[in-house]
């Protein structure tokens, strides 16, 4: 985007309305009631997108069991009906978005939208898992990208930090910095 995300004052925020937990796939689709998690990893690591631009990941709850009522093929294909109802639901969550940080659709250059389907088509991670391990206190301490093994290094969502797209790309960003450092 190209939006100045530095004149935010936050880099990580979601927004969850009081609904209980297991009722969230069920409102996917309903952008007002869903879990909203916005991402801005470049507030902190600007060289992570081109100068004067920033990443913003918007992120929701989907079960992959629930995406054969978006309009995948008999043969699991992702046709016209579901990508119409990705971008649907992309917009919803975009606009949602706009409650936070104000005209943020006018400032989208690019614009990626994934659902556990596309994630278990590039991953091949069952069901779409988009996290890595379990995103609590007790999976928290994930391998490092330096293994004991030589030259055998590590990046990704089962790897320090975190799971999904920042924590993929602070993954690689920390282990180029090692190498570009002269540290391994």
């Amino acid at each position: 985007m190209d939006l100045n995300a530095s004149k935010l004052d936050f880099d990580r925020v979601s927004v969850c309305p009081f609904i209980e937990m297991e009722r969230l796939d069920g409102h996917l689709y309903d952008a007002e009631n869903c879990l909203l998690a916005i991402e801005i990893p470049t507030r902190h690591y600007p060289a992570l997108a081109p100068e004067g631009k920033h990443i913003i990941t918007l992120c929701t709850v989907a079960n992959y069991d629930d995406l054969a009522t978006w309009g995948l093929e008999a043969d699991g294909r992702r046709g016209s009906s579901y990508r119409t109802t990705k971008e649907r639901v992309a917009a919803g969550l975009i606009g949602r978005a706009e409650k936070i940080i104000p005209g943020l659709s006018q400032h989208i250059v690019v614009k990626e939208a994934a659902t556990p389907v596309t994630i278990a088509c590039y991953t091949l991670n069952r069901g779409g898992a988009s996290m890595g391990w379990d995103q609590t206190p007790e999976e928290a301490l994930k391998p490092a990208q330096i293994t004991p093994i030589r030259q055998l290094y590590l990046v990704g969502q089962w790897t320090y930090p975190q799971g999904g797209v920042p924590g993929v790309v602070g993954s690689g960003w920390i282990l180029a910095n090692l190498i570009k450092e002269g540290r391994i």
